[in-house]
């Protein structure tokens, strides 16, 4: 049982690697920054893990001289995967440079008829009473945007205006965050490989 469930490994590090050639493809080729929800990269992460925990689950149940602490690896996996869900809340870029990020950002708040006021790593939504926090890694032209409050303001409308001004507005790429997702998408896939030559090897 042990290894049918290792045949699933290729497959959820396949996801992850396709998932970064679009983001590579898109910004390399396309020339379009990604917008994209959180909960998709969760989504993709939960893929990856759920191979691996069920691999551990089935290692402890036949291991059952471990007895409870045979159980704290998978355990620790689910609980990480939990804590990813509860901080993907929100949406994802790539591929911006930080001033074209931070104009864009301001007009989709504007459109929106939204007054902010900008604080170190916020953004103070003044009517809402209410904050988005906002993470930008510059050297690689990545962030996250999430609400505070999600009762008080729906981040994916943010999401959605922002995907309108990127499209209608001249936007220049960080062609390094497509170079950097290629390279990394193309060692995911060479994992891939050499994961199915070994079960290939197994198997003949």
């Amino acid at each position: 049982m042990t290894n049918n469930w290792l045949y699933l490994l290729p497959m959820a590090f396949s996801c992850f690697a396709l998932f970064f050639g679009w983001v590579s493809f898109s910004i390399t080729v396309r020339k379009k920054p990604v917008i994209i929800q959180s909960s998709v990269i969760a989504i993709f992460m939960t893929l990856t893990f759920i191979p691996i925990i069920v691999l551990q689950f089935v290692q402890s149940v036949k291991m059952s001289s471990l007895g409870l602490w045979g159980f704290l690896v998978p355990a620790s996996y689910i609980f990480l995967l939990v804590f990813i869900w509860f901080i993907l809340r929100g949406f994802s870029v790539y591929g911006f440079e930080q001033d074209d990020f931070r104009k864009l950002v301001f007009q989709s708040l504007e459109k929106l008829g939204i007054k902010s006021t900008e604080e170190l790593g916020r953004l103070h939504l003044v009517e809402l009473g209410t904050d988005v926090n906002i993470s930008f890694q510059e050297m690689l032209g990545t962030g996250t945007l999430k609400s505070k409050d999600y009762k008080k303001f729906e981040i994916q409308i943010l999401r959605r205006t922002l995907q309108a001004e990127t499209k209608g507005s001249e936007v220049q790429v960080k062609l390094v965050t497509g170079i950097f997702y290629g390279v990394f998408s193309l060692l995911m896939f060479g994992f891939v490989g050499f994961f199915v030559w070994g079960i290939m090897q197994r198997l003949f």
